[in-house]
């Protein structure tokens, strides 16, 4: 009879072990999904989205992710304003009205003054895969945290990122995950920041590594990410060796083949040109 005892007791502690949420990610694949991520957090009746994809096309496979996971998408948070982090939004509110839709105020503000303007620049290139001019606006963030099925998610920001200021990163205790938005690249060729932003920006992979997360969601990702502290370990690799490339080069050319020798076969090659050429400017024309 004891030994019966122990055994549902044994049983019972083991199930309130197992952790309440669990997360998922979705990673829109290639140029039309610029490799970005959406998390999914799950609870037991609820699910929280941080960031929502960049083209309807992404958009909408996330939104059947979110189906057929039989959750109701009751919160989505935006980390930063760029248009691969911001522009799914579109698809997202208009499949789940009832979504409560939340950023910082500096992104609410930038997203609402930069959205037609982006919008315009890559309708070009995305045509009708991407959403009209008219901005789909978050709630501001009034407190620094996400509150999801009875838990805090601390969110810290506006904060320095690989591709600009005014990101943000969310820390979710109870998972020792944290989703980095556009602070943490892994497996992507991405640019390196110069002087007081390069500062600001590794200090704040410094914050995100002072946690000692298990988990770590970065903001794009490519073949071989792991979503955990390597992604970290990757970028410091990569970041050293992109300042021994550029100070080796005489152009953007040579810089960009070294870069590809070193690293080959990492997503968004696509945009390494613009991170080299930020590089060596043009030379500027004589009188």
């Amino acid at each position: 009879m004891k030994s019966v005892l122990l055994l549902s007791v044994l049983s019972a502690a083991a199930v309130s072990a197992q952790p309440k949420l669990t997360l998922k990610v979705h990673t829109g694949k290639g140029q039309t999904g610029y490799d970005v991520n959406s998390t999914m957090i799950a609870g037991e009746k609820d699910m929280l989205v941080i960031d929502p994809q960049f083209t309807l096309s992404e958009a909408h496979k996330l939104a059947a992710e979110i189906l057929e996971s039989k959750k109701n998408l009751a919160l989505i948070y935006v980390t930063h304003p760029h248009p691969d982090h911001l522009f799914g939004l579109a698809v997202l509110h208009q499949a789940f009205p009832m979504a409560k839709i939340v950023a910082l105020p500096a992104t609410v503000n930038a997203a609402k003054t930069g959205w037609p303007a982006r919008q315009k620049f890559w309708f070009p290139t995305y045509g009708n895969n991407i959403p009209g001019p008219d901005p789909v606006l978050p709630e501001e963030l009034t407190e620094p945290y996400l509150t999801f099925e009875g838990e805090r998610f601390p969110v810290t920001g506006p904060l320095q990122g690989a591709d600009g200021p005014g990101n943000s990163f969310v820390s979710i205790p109870s998972l020792k995950a944290v989703v980095t938005g556009d602070i943490v690249f892994d497996h992507v060729y991405f640019g390196v920041p110069k002087d007081a932003a390069r500062e600001n920006w590794e200090k704040t992979i410094d914050q995100i590594a002072a946690l000692h997360p298990a988990i770590v969601v970065p903001g794009h990702q490519g073949p071989g990410a792991t979503d955990d502290m390597s992604a970290v370990t990757f970028m410091k690799r990569y970041i050293e060796d992109w300042d021994k490339n550029a100070a080796a080069s005489h152009s953007a050319a040579e810089m960009k083949a070294k870069v590809l020798a070193q690293y080959p076969n990492l997503g968004m090659e696509y945009t390494l040109n613009d991170r080299v050429a930020a590089y060596f400017p043009p030379a500027a024309k004589g009188n």
